[in-house]
């Protein structure tokens, strides 16, 4: 799981600025000795406003994320692409329980109720369409820079 570094936190202060044990607990103890470019940079990295070395390509560009590919991302579209994978994983999950329901439904009685293979239609059939794509969701124009002037 992932550990946010703190404000506070000494080894991670360390590491990120590439200071002394003695620097960082005295910019730590006393945060107006730390330059303030240091002081905002550290700000940033602990609430997350700076892109980690994983993420390569990926850069902020304003209020936006630009994706290796020029696409850009608003907040809105990356919390909607989240409360779709949310609902994909919850479609899935119900699928395979429906889908263990009725193998032992068939196993132990023959064949499965009614409202059960309905049900499991109605969820097959969402299954095929979110193979082919999420419906509404269409694909981020790309931005180049050239277009958005220098």
């Amino acid at each position: 799981m992932y550990k946010k570094p703190t404000i506070k936190d000494v080894q991670a202060l360390m590491t990120f600025l590439e200071v002394s044990e003695r620097t960082a607990r005295r910019y730590l103890s006393n945060p107006a000795c730390m330059p303030a470019p240091e002081r905002k940079l550290w700000d940033y990295h602990c609430n997350g406003r700076i892109v980690p070395d994983g993420w390569p390509g990926i850069r902020f560009h304003g209020d936006r994320l630009v994706t290796d590919t020029d696409y850009v991302l608003h907040y809105g579209q990356v919390q909607q692409f989240a409360w779709h994978i949310n609902c994909l994983e919850l479609l899935l999950k119900d699928l395979r329980q429906l889908s263990a329901r009725v193998r032992e439904l068939e196993q132990s009685r023959g064949a499965p109720p009614r409202r059960d293979l309905e049900k499991l239609q109605k969820l097959e059939q969402v299954q095929e369409e979110l193979r082919e794509g999420l419906p509404g969701i269409s694909q981020p124009a790309p931005v180049r820079h050239r277009s958005q002037g220098c």
